[in-house]
């Protein structure tokens, strides 16, 4: 059983979001839509337990989001969720610490995107610098240098091969 002490708060379910189960969400404001991950799981507080739920699809715009969770597929079921806090795992979001050893490269080929800017690129290496570790990314033939910082990497989903990044406002304008 999970306890909320290895969760971090995510936000609220406010109200749904059409008639197919889908619901919207309010975020806390030290919490990011990048922290939802579509096949990992996010946990309602129902009567005192926390209830995993499979995130089955994520749309996100400011501090809301709009998820659809499996085996949630009418109205009824989503409004039974509505007004209870939303967590999510804090060992299943805090990867990037991984990256630090410096003992293998288990993270070239995964392709990378920024929460605003978009598809960065693929990692093709990383390069441990002491206290300084960046990913190694080619795009469209280029190299570019991202710096592997847990203030920085979202999330990694390993299933997918996929690292979210949340870079700076003007990062991606030098390149």
């Amino acid at each position: 059983m999970i306890n909320s002490a290895s969760c971090k708060l995510l936000g609220v379910a406010t109200r749904p979001v059409g008639t197919k189960g889908k619901l919207q969400l309010k975020l806390e404001k030290s919490s990011n839509a990048g922290l939802l991950i579509i096949g990992n799981p996010v946990f309602f507080l129902l009567n005192g337990l926390l209830v995993p739920f499979i995130i089955e699809d994520v749309h996100s715009s400011g501090n809301n989001a709009t998820i659809k969770l499996e085996f949630v597929d009418a109205i009824e079921d989503s409004e039974r969720l509505c007004n209870n806090p939303v967590y999510v795992e804090k060992t299943k979001r805090q990867k990037a610490g991984r990256i630090k050893t410096g003992d293998d490269n288990e993270l070239e080929g995964y392709s990378v995107s920024d929460l605003n800017y978009g598809f960065a690129g693929i990692v093709t290496q990383i390069s441990y610098i002491p206290e300084n570790p960046l990913l190694v990314l080619n795009k469209e033939g280029k190299e570019y240098l991202i710096p592997a910082h847990d203030d920085f990497i979202v999330s990694i989903d390993d299933k997918n091969k996929i690292i979210l990044i949340h870079m700076p406002d003007g990062f991606f304008e030098i390149f």
